[in-house]
């Protein structure tokens, strides 16, 4: 007596599976651009920017601008570039505001108008130029982001199109 053993895939398919594979898409997706604009371009503007020369500039103003219970510092500054005068009000690559209005108060607390201090100014395009170049908590934030709406997500959808490619494979 011969008996036929099968197994049962759990796995989803037809409609259910790309759904399922939609769904997750949307994820990875909506993770890599803002994991991009929070994490991976500001890390690339920090490295470009340490190649940056110091220049010296003057605060024009200073001040944390809120929104909705967030802020960031607000800081304009002047500074001249082979003749030519030019204003800026990047203190670092952080993109959006954050709820540390306290740490934006101190920033702001440093660069009072009138404070003469050296900023970085891009050769390639002097109009853009920053206070801070150093590496910020913030970059973490856009990482865990990255992490749990791509890569996990991105994951889920990888092993589920391997896992349907070794189920071919078997039969």
């Amino acid at each position: 007596m011969t008996t036929a053993i099968s197994k049962k895939s759990t796995a989803p398919s037809g409609c259910a599976a790309v759904f399922l594979v939609l769904f997750l898409g949307v994820f990875v997706v909506i993770g890599f651009g803002v994991g991009w604009r929070l994490t991976v371009l500001p890390i690339l503007r920090v490295l470009a920017s340490r190649a940056w020369p110091g220049v010296p500039c003057e605060v024009v103003s200073s001040r944390v601008l809120m929104s909705d219970g967030t802020g960031r510092p607000d800081i304009q500054y002047r500074y001249r570039i082979l003749g030519r005068a030019y204003t800026s009000g990047r203190y670092d690559f952080t993109e959006g505001t954050s709820s540390f209005i306290s740490r934006h108060q101190a920033v702001v607390n440093a660069y009072p108008p009138g404070r003469r201090f050296e900023c970085y100014v891009d050769p390639a395009h002097p109009a853009e130029a920053v206070i801070n170049r150093e590496w910020s908590l913030g970059y973490v934030f856009g990482a865990i982001f990255f992490a749990f709406f791509a890569l996990i997500p991105g994951g889920l959808r990888y092993a589920r199109i391997a896992r349907g490619v070794q189920g071919q494979r078997q039969r």
